[in-house]
């Protein structure tokens, strides 16, 4: 199912164990109130279907996972991000991924969390 690939977004940075080392459970969709840093929040951004006449189509499903922390701190942990999300295909979390690839990063800073990094993903998922 291509809208739940948050399930599968969890289910990929929880099997980091560098990731978790870092974050603890502190994975969250959407939003994380009160929140201790470092803090990972993922969210479905956009979706564009595809159709074809054959009868065969792949969804493109963009996530976008923000990082929060000192600054030095985001940085690494949204490369662990990265390493464990980008190039993944496979099922998880029921959700068939053809495959996934970085579309955009940037970073700033957040009043009431601190520095933040976002990552947004485009995953390209077998329907």
């Amino acid at each position: 199912m291509t809208l739940k690939v948050g399930a599968a977004v969890r289910t990929l940075l929880n099997a980091s164990t560098a990731l978790v080392a870092k974050v603890g459970d502190r994975i969250y969709p959407i939003i994380a109130d009160d929140t201790q840093m470092p803090f990972i929040i993922y969210s479905r951004v956009g979706l564009t279907p595809s159709h074809s006449k054959d009868g065969s189509s792949k969804d493109s499903v963009f996530m976008t996972v923000r990082v929060v922390g000192e600054y030095g701190e985001s940085i690494d942990i949204a490369e662990l991000v990265i390493n464990a999300v980008r190039g993944k295909r496979g099922i998880y979390s029921g959700v068939n991924i053809d495959t996934v690839r970085v579309s955009d990063a940037s970073e700033g800073w957040d009043d009431n969390s601190g520095y933040v990094q976002d990552i947004t993903f485009e995953f390209i998922i077998n329907k």
